[in-house]
């Protein structure tokens, strides 16, 4: 008898090691998954219209499914087909709420907002190319920096808007060799977008347009390095 029970017993001590982790670790999803449902942020993500997701995971394993990310953005599409007149739609990503916005009276409440609009986690991929300025900074970021006057930015802004259609025509060229590409091997955009920037960059027009903004900017009191930046193509 005693020899036909250690193996039972074996057994249950096999389970109880398997058991615990098990058991602790739905303990604390649970727990995860009541603190998040009364958080203020779960709370106020669901009144915004929005499919219904699975506890944890949201709607992340409808995403998940696709293949590459045209297929992922016609899920998307799919999913917020039935909520588009509402003019706004939310999904949940696992714990993180990704929300749409479509009327433009919605789109410039945020941008015009100083405290709204600090940049999603996804700016962070175009770090490599364009470090801590103007269009992947943080707000906090910013308040350290000098501002420019208003007489002066709309200067800046002037002469860049005289170069728009030279901005148009490389971009067009960059279009046009990304697709030569479509259907084949898949490829490193990286060097594509790096050769039209410094086409761009080194137009005979743009060149006169970064000699006037890189005067404006240095009356406006950047610091050497700054200034340096554009001071590199005059």
């Amino acid at each position: 008898m005693l020899e036909t029970g250690l193996p039972l017993i074996g057994n249950l001590h096999l389970m109880n090691i398997l058991l615990y982790p098990f058991v602790v670790i739905s303990g604390i999803l649970f727990l995860y998954h009541t603190i998040q449902q009364r958080s203020r942020r779960f709370t106020l993500g669901n009144m915004i219209p929005g499919p219904p997701g699975l506890p944890l995971l949201g709607n992340a394993l409808d995403l998940c499914t696709a293949k590459s990310a045209e297929e992922t953005m016609k899920k998307a599409l799919e999913m917020a087909g039935p909520y588009i007149h509402f003019g706004i739609g939310r999904i949940w990503v696992g714990p993180r709420l990704v929300v749409a916005c479509i009327k433009p009276d919605d789109v410039e409440a945020i941008l015009g907002s100083s405290v709204h609009i600090d940049k999603p986690i996804e700016y962070g991929f175009f770090k490599r190319w364009f470090g801590n300025g103007l269009l992947i900074s943080t707000d906090a970021q910013e308040v350290d920096r000098p501002n420019i006057s208003p007489p002066r930015l709309e200067v800046v802004l002037h002469v860049l808007k005289s170069f728009i259609t030279q901005l148009n025509t490389h971009s067009n060229i960059l279009v046009e060799r990304l697709n030569k590409q479509v259907g084949g091997k898949s490829f490193d955009v990286h060097d594509y977008v790096a050769e039209s920037t410094v086409d761009i960059l080194l137009d005979p027009e743009f060149l006169g347009s970064i000699h006037v903004t890189s005067r404006i900017l240095s009356e406006a009191g950047l610091n050497s390095a700054s200034r340096g930046q554009y001071e590199l193509f005059e």
